[in-house]
């Protein structure tokens, strides 16, 4: 395991492998699927993408990806929404394309036209018992042109296979709506 800590620029990277887990007694379902079964660690897949974003100051500070593609100036969620981009509106974006990809993807496999289909993503903070915050998800779709129990259909059809939809489950509640 590596930190590094660059002292005056509130920046930490925290690094680990999994051959470390496993080796620091780690239970073992932390690194088992389902029901129990192993799964394949990060090392044994295909790495399709690996995106990096170094954030400096946290809410009110900057992320910046390391092609610099993205660099963004991020300030606390208020209640207007003008204070700038907050971290629930980056995995709003993040969330809804990446699921509208999957629903599309879902669409064309089952033969069904999606000319104009949006996807709004709500991602709220909300405070937990403890005084602490956790995110509650909505997914509205619009699929015009669509059986609203086919529309219904592809949207858990997307569920079961966007990776941030993969990544939530069991931990945040999503909604999915249909306009």
């Amino acid at each position: 395991m590596a930190w590094v800590i660059e002292p005056g620029e509130n920046r930490i990277f925290l690094s680990v492998s999994i051959k470390e887990l496993w080796r620091s007694a780690v239970p073992w379902h932390a690194v088992c699927g389902p029901k129990g079964m192993p799964t394949l660690t990060t090392e044994e897949r295909k790495v399709v993408y690996t995106a990096e974003v170094v954030n400096q100051g946290g809410r009110s500070g900057t992320a910046t990806s390391e092609n610099e593609g993205l660099y963004l100036k991020l300030a606390p969620p208020v209640e207007d929404g003008s204070a700038g981009t907050n971290p629930e509106q980056l995995f709003a974006a993040a969330y809804g394309a990446c699921f509208h990809a999957a629903l599309l993807n879902h669409a064309e496999k089952a033969h069904l036209p999606v000319k104009g289909s949006t996807l709004i993503a709500r991602v709220t903070l909300l405070e937990d018992e403890s005084g602490g915050y956790e995110l509650g998800i909505e997914l509205r779709a619009s699929l015009p042109g669509i059986d609203r129990s086919k529309a219904q259909k592809l949207l858990n059809e997307a569920h079961q296979t966007c990776p941030y939809s993969k990544a939530v489950r069991g931990n945040l509640e999503v909604r999915l709506t249909l306009d």
